[in-house]
């Protein structure tokens, strides 16, 4: 069943594809939705457990990561080996230039291979240079062409195109490597050693087209993958008069200012197809297009290197900015600045400074902008006519490729070791648009990996602003800047208890209601949160070459007990508890509610998840990967020297909810399964099963821990724990517990 209709009515319907201010008119038929709803994930979210985590849980940045962590994980193995379809046939992957290579597919170009430059982006501080150094100073991007391709189905959702038994996708997807949103979403497997992938997607009754050109793609409700990669191929295929009258298909339920994009670029008459997730169209004669441009959804692991930071074809961005431009109307009464900041308004990779830096750039002549709150044709608008546009890393920054040349664009982002830094000057720069990047400090919401909130440092915003020499900072900025320093202190002094002995320098970053006892010292690169406590003779932020120069993070509401050592480029989330006489060392990062007992070490470079106990004299190695909810008993060693004495270092991993008792010594590259149990001084030589239970030296599997007694004479089962003990952790967690143990039951 379709529905008809066209953009002549509603201009608030994104649904139907109905936008304002386009006098084109088009054609839309909009496929009904499956009967069994849409992909598994929608599904989920509509149960009482889903409701439950959306409304309640998601925002809980230790529940998130657990769950994104298990779905990512468990779900494709589930898939793989226990869910029977009727779509359970594996199909080949085959690269788009690999199945038009024997020259029985007829194909047309529509722009030739170009070689792009990549060049090196200016970076504040300059001392952050290092982490936009480029991955290749140059490369070649492939012919852009329509293939014509017989008897082909279409899947909502996903803009892999199936074939017989082949499954044609774009020449830039590295599955080794890329993490896909059909896999996420639960539509699709990939197998990546044997290059195939099996699709979960089943719709017994396709709509059967004649011909149709396909644009649809899993990350097209993105804007900014909508406008660097799904809407440029529409444009290059609508500029071609032979294909006029070739219907389009896309996704259904686009954004309206998505589908206004759409329509100005489609032109009047043409046939729309909006295709939803789980329906499929047959069609007889198929125009698709080659790929513009691609950025990974996601890293399939973070353990290997050379990921995409996204390449583009600046051809066909080209040629959107100029037919896109063309057709957007004038607004009557608008001026447009040249200078402007982006306002971000969405949940993550926040400017936790953002009133400041406001503050600072509109004495510097800025205004501030809003994308979120703007049709598309004010965006444009004040794209094209900007010269200096700032603002937070963020899908409004694809406008920018409507600037005009020269026009600079600084993008604020946070340092991560996996944040793809490249992204906007590979897009941009080929365009002519200067990029530049003023990096900061992740200072909350850290297990939100790249989309932590962070903070820049203003002088560094001032530094940019001077850089090429054109602009100077008017004298008044500075006075602002130091009447704003002076408050500050006075604020903190006013809202933190310093003992007289302690040293803090005045770098130091202190939360409100901080405390510092006797004789502490507290170097400059240091944050504490809000209401951090540390006791006497501690000392935090030691310098060291070992780090990376980024300061280190105690979290909010946390207690630091006295004579404990903690180095700079740290991290810890809220409510870190110690015993006395702790150190630890540089490079390590830990959630939510860590404790860490008396006389512990930690030795650095290790990740640590939430809600981790150490128990006391606890010897952490480097290279350790610890996960969430894990407990680790006095005088335990992880070790990460397989050849003692030598630097190849290989840390242990101790998956979620495992405990290690007292005394036991885990060897390098060890890994203990989640909710495992390693008793007593044992010496653990091998990777332990998940819920298994190993003892001795070496350490061999005795049992399982579902078969351990509680000592209280309840003869109920010790393991897992969590049906049990609950003391210390917050409610949401608890209650998830309980719901994870009643589906099981």
């Amino acid at each position: 069943m379709q529905e008809k209709t066209e953009n002549r009515t509603s201009p608030d319907d994104a649904q139907n594809g109905h936008t304002a201010g386009v006098n084109q008119s088009a054609v839309i038929h909009k496929l009904a939705p499956p009967r069994s709803g849409s992909d598994v994930v929608g599904k989920l979210r509509q149960t009482g457990v889903g409701r439950l985590y959306t409304n309640h849980l998601k925002h809980n940045p230790a529940i998130r990561s657990v769950v994104i962590w298990v779905w990512k994980n468990f779900y494709p193995v589930y898939l793989r080996y226990f869910v029977i379809t009727r779509s359970r046939k594996w199909k080949r992957l085959v690269r788009f230039s690999d199945f038009i290579k024997d020259g029985s597919v007829n194909r047309y170009t529509l722009a030739e291979s170009c070689i792009v430059e990549s060049p090196i982006p200016r970076v504040f501080p300059i001392t952050d240079q290092e982490h936009l150094a480029p991955p290749a100073e140059r490369y070649t991007f492939p012919k852009v062409q329509v293939a014509i391709v017989n008897d082909a189905l279409q899947y909502g959702g996903t803009n892999l195109v199936f074939v017989g038994d082949s499954a044609i996708c774009h020449d830039l997807y590295d599955f080794k490597s890329d993490f896909t949103s059909e896999e996420l979403h639960g539509r699709a497997v990939i197998d990546t050693k044997r290059g195939r992938m099996r699709c979960f997607s089943h719709d017994e009754s396709p709509e059967q087209v004649a011909e149709a050109a396909t644009f649809v793609d899993a990350c097209a409700s993105n804007y900014a993958h909508w406008m660097t990669e799904v809407l440029p191929r529409i444009a290059l295929f609508c500029a071609e008069s032979q294909f006029r009258d070739v219907p389009i298909v896309i996704n259904d339920g686009l954004h309206k200012n998505i589908m206004e994009s759409l329509l100005l670029i489609a032109g009047g008459g043409r046939e729309i197809i909006t295709l939803p997730v789980g329906r499929a169209l047959a069609i007889h004669k198929l125009y698709l297009t080659s790929v513009t441009g691609y950025v990974p959804f996601d890293r399939r692991s973070n353990k290997l290197s050379g990921h995409s930071h996204g390449l583009f074809s600046p051809e066909a961005l080209k040629r959107l900015s100029q037919r896109l431009s063309g057709k957007i109307p004038e607004i009557e009464g608008r001026t447009w600045p040249e200078k402007i900041f982006l306002r971000r308004n969405s949940g993550t990779r926040k400017v936790t400074n953002a009133a400041k830096l406001e503050q600072l750039l509109v004495r510097c002549g800025y205004t501030v902008v809003e994308p979120e709150k703007l049709t598309l044709s004010e965006q444009l608008h004040y794209f094209r006519n900007a010269k200096a546009i700032i603002g937070a890393t963020g899908a409004a920054f694809a406008n920018a490729i409507f600037c005009q040349c020269d026009a600079r664009v600084t993008v604020l982002m946070s340092k991560h070791e996996n944040m793809i830094y490249r992204y906007w000057c590979n897009m941009l720069a080929p365009l002519g648009v200067k990029v530049d990047y003023i990096l900061g400090h992740i200072v909350d919401n850290h297990h939100f990996g790249i989309h932590g909130d962070f903070e820049v440092v203003l002088e560094d915003v001032i530094e940019m602003l001077e850089a090429d020499g054109s602009y100077k900072v008017p004298a008044e900025v500075f006075t602002w800047l130091n009447a704003l320093e002076i408050a500050e202190k006075q604020e903190a002094e006013r809202s933190t208890l310093i003992h007289p002995t302690a040293l803090v320098a005045l770098e130091a970053r202190l939360g409100e209601g901080v405390e510092i006892g006797p004789y502490s010292i507290i170097h400059g690169n240091v944050v504490l949160g809000n209401r951090v406590k540390v006791a006497a003779y501690c000392e935090l932020g030691i310098a060291t070459p070992l780090g990376d120069g980024s300061p280190l993070v105690i979290g909010d509401d946390a207690l630091i007990r006295s004579h404990s050592v903690f180095y700079e480029s740290s991290s810890f989330g809220a409510k870190l508890v110690t015993g006395h006489r702790v150190t630890v060392r540089e490079n390590t990062v830990a959630g939510t509610g860590f404790q860490i007992g008396t006389l512990s070490e930690i030795q650095g470079d290790c990740t640590i998840g939430n809600y981790v106990r150490f128990q006391s004299n606890v010897f952490v190695g480097k290279k350790t990967t610890i996960g969430n909810f894990v407990w680790v008993l006095p005088y335990v060693v992880l070790t990460n020297d397989p050849t003692p004495p030598s630097d190849n270092l290989i840390g242990c991993t101790l998956e979620d909810f495992a405990s290690i008792a007292a005394a036991s010594v885990v060897l390098p590259g060890v890994t203990v399964g989640h909710h495992a149990l390693v008793a007593a001084k044992a010496c653990v030589t091998k990777d332990v099963p998940p819920h298994k239970v190993v003892a001795g030296v070496p350490a061999r599997v005795v049992g399982d821990t579902k078969d351990i007694k509680l000592r209280n004479g309840s003869g109920e089962p010790a393991y897992p724990w969590t049906r049990h003990f609950t003391r210390g952790y917050p409610e949401a967690i608890v209650a998830g517990w309980v719901n994870e143990e009643g589906k099981n039951d």
